[in-house]
């Protein structure tokens, strides 16, 4: 290689006219590493610096050997040919491939690609984001070489009678869930009703005890003011008995001795006063006293049948 550079640059120093001296620095560099690429194998990179020291700027002997490079190294340059296939031998076409990591087809057209001599890891990517990955050696000099992505098969469709029997699985879940979520609004209407029945019956038993609450103490108190009534009666005629008799021992002449017309006839008119108060307070007492009884509120004489019928029915219609 060094012999061959040393002579280019000879080639430059005899003929210092054909180039500037720029180009004529660029063409040996172009040259020398067209040069190393090429023993390096690999003709994909070495046609770059190849293109660039056949131009006409170039010194005549560089673009001589140059041209002979050229011709030379594009039939090294290996072809590829990227295909897809599904596991029944279909091929795909909306495919993505890409080589060491860098894209090479948005979607498979089948023309050919050059790439560079070597082992190369392919990606294949289809629509749904299968990836399948291939790695091959591509070989100098090697012209339509095809690299064949291979995805799995699609899953068979399940035959007529796998299809009824998902389908009648599927009816027989959907009716199990209506039965279930039918039974569990039931029991939420029955303990709903059974709440409502049980809360109206509470305030029926309430409202009924404060109403026998109420008529034992109307009758209690009429009992006491009747009692008490009579008794004050009975003291009122009492004193109306001995006043009388007192009376008709101021008559007769029956008084005891001692005892003076004028005390007597005093006691007559105190008797008589206790008498006709006793009677009309006790009578009183015992009107007020029937009165409540009579109009007071009277308790009931069992739990409503109305109530107790709902109530029943709350627990015993489920």
């Amino acid at each position: 290689m060094k012999r061959t550079t040393l002579f280019l640059t000879a080639l430059t120093l005899i003929f210092p006219g054909v180039a500037a001296a720029d180009d004529k620095q660029t063409c040996l560099v172009a040259a020398d590493n067209a040069q190393t690429l090429r023993q390096q194998h690999k003709p994909l990179a070495a046609r770059e610096p190849l293109r660039v020291c056949v131009r006409d700027l170039c010194p005549a002997a560089i673009v001589k050997d140059c041209t002979t490079w050229f011709d030379e190294n594009t039939g090294l340059v290996p072809t590829i040919q990227l295909v897809a296939k599904d596991g029944r031998g279909v091929e795909l076409l909306a495919v993505k491939v890409s080589m060491d990591g860098t894209v090479l087809a948005q979607r498979l057209d089948g023309k050919m690609l050059e790439v560079e001599v070597g082992e190369h890891v392919f990606v294949f990517e289809s629509a749904d984001g299968t990836k399948v990955e291939k790695r091959i050696a591509v070989y100098e000099g090697q012209k339509g070489q095809q690299v064949v992505g291979e995805f799995p098969a699609p899953p068979e469709p399940p035959k007529r009678s796998e299809l009824e029997t998902r389908r009648q699985e599927a009816t027989r879940a959907a009716a199990e869930r209506a039965v279930t979520q039918a039974r569990i609004e039931k029991e939420r209407v029955e303990e709903r009703q059974r709440q409502q029945a049980a809360a109206q019956a509470a305030a029926y038993e309430a409202a009924r005890n404060e109403k026998v609450q109420d008529a034992r103490y109307y009758r209690n108190v009429g009992l006491i003011l009747g009692g008490v009534g009579l008794a004050v009666g009975a003291t009122g005629i009492a004193f109306t008995v001995a006043g009388s008799n007192e009376k008709s021992a101021i008559v007769n002449g029956g008084l005891a001795s001692g005892k003076d017309i004028s005390s007597a006839a005093s006691n007559v008119t105190m008797d008589e006063g206790l008498s006709y108060t006793g009677l009309l307070v006790g009578g009183a007492l015992v009107l007020v006293g029937a009165s409540f009884l009579i109009f007071g509120p009277s308790a009931p004489a069992g739990p409503s049948p109305t109530g107790q019928l709902q109530f029943d029915r709350g627990i015993i219609r489920w």
